[in-house]
């Protein structure tokens, strides 16, 4: 009866959520803002520090990876977030976001917003509101990455004290690394309800 059901990953039945702290983004690599890994969930292979924080104008998002750095034209890293973290909705929302971010300009820019709605439909921002820094030393990188409030479409730190967050991180050299689903096995796009909670505390 159930042989041909794909095994689901625990991280599918629980929910999974973690402190997002306060910060004026100058301290965003301070362990205090350094996210769990779940790779063990995903029976994945970590390779990277991934850091989240947030304040009344910006989300900020600091990756590290010990690895060489890749410049092809290519996506790298994808963020998804949902700025009032809709559990009860099935599928993307006017206010979840797609972006993407790069190693190397593309179009002139380093990320984009790629939101595909299923129904409501926010105007996608303008690329050149992503703030990206990218960070090059022999072996590794970093990058550091701003999200302005005026490009996160119900962003209200006022009103709503927690976002819908997760990533994937693609890397030409390393397997797919996820956090809280896996694109192995779901649209992550479009399954927003998957994506973790980031309570967002003021310290």
């Amino acid at each position: 009866m159930f042989e041909d059901i794909a095994p689901l990953q625990p991280l599918h039945f629980f929910s999974l959520s973690f402190p997002c702290r306060y910060s004026s983004g100058k301290e965003i690599g301070n362990k205090k803002y350094l996210l769990p890994s779940t790779s063990s969930y995903l029976k994945e292979e970590a390779f990277s520090q991934c850091y989240l924080a947030w304040n009344e104008e910006k989300i900020f998002f600091r990756i590290e990876v010990d690895y060489p750095m890749q410049t092809e034209e290519e996506e790298f890293l994808e963020l998804f977030i949902d700025t009032k973290d809709q559990k009860h909705r099935r599928f993307s929302s006017l206010f979840s976001h797609h972006f993407i971010f790069f190693l190397s300009p593309v179009e002139g820019n380093y990320g984009r917003e790629v939101t595909r709605f299923s129904k409501e439909s926010h105007p996608l921002c303008n690329p050149k509101d992503l703030q990206v820094k990218i960070g090059k030393k022999s072996g590794s990188f970093s990058m550091d990455i701003a999200i302005p409030r005026y490009a996160l479409h119900g962003y209200d730190p006022n009103q709503t004290k927690k976002i819908g967050f997760t990533y994937k991180i693609n890397h030409k050299e390393r397997a797919k690394e996820h956090f809280s689903a896996s694109s192995q096995e779901v649209n992550i796009a479009q399954n927003s309800y998957l994506w973790a909670t980031a309570h967002m505390l003021l310290k």
